[in-house]
């Protein structure tokens, strides 16, 4: 697109809308700077919901939509409301606190039986493993009596064995001395 420079007639339009908007702008700092400079008493403030605050000139004008005892009739219900909120802010709060009181209790019950628990397993496998060591100290002592009984079992048999030799021999020698009796 071919762009060509603006003729006299526009730019006298333009101009002239550049001046307005200025006249405006120029207005409407005056009036900011009247409401700045306005006397702490006659000025409201006002908040936006982002935490911005302007000021704004009270106008004597500006009838009031309540006389004076309905405005302390106001004020003392909003004051009461807030202290019943405020109560009731205060009771859910208590509340939930104990609420969280009893539900911790319960877990920290059932910590303490684990680590009771925990500790008796502990015992009882200490215990076990002492037995363990017992039991296989008795059974080394009971291989090695059983090594000693097949020992003295062996010694018995060799000695039984000879006192029959013996025997046979005494009672040979006896038939012998009969016979030649």
């Amino acid at each position: 697109m071919v762009s060509y420079p603006p003729d006299r007639r526009e730019l006298a339009a333009l101009f002239a809308e550049d001046d307005k908007l200025r006249a405006e702008h120029d207005e409407w700092m005056a009036q900011r700077q009247a409401a700045d400079e306005a006397p702490v008493s006659e000025t409201l403030v006002r908040k936006d919901y982002g935490g911005n605050a302007w000021t704004v000139a009270a106008t004597a004008e500006e009838p009031s939509a309540f006389d004076e005892l309905q405005k302390d009739t106001l004020a003392t219900v909003i004051a009461a409301l807030r202290a019943e909120w405020q109560a009731d802010i205060d009771n859910a709060e208590r509340r939930l606190a104990n609420l969280i009181t009893r539900m911790a209790f319960p877990g920290e019950r059932a910590e303490e039986e684990t680590y009771a628990l925990k500790n008796r397993f502990a015992r009882t496998e200490l215990r076990i493993r002492q037995r363990e060591l017992e039991t296989a100290k008795f059974e080394r002592q009971v291989d090695n009596l059983a090594g000693e009984v097949v020992e003295i079992k062996a010694l018995v048999g060799r000695v039984l064995k000879k006192f029959h030799e013996i025997e046979r021999k005494s009672n040979r020698r006896r038939s012998k001395r009969d016979d030649a009796a």
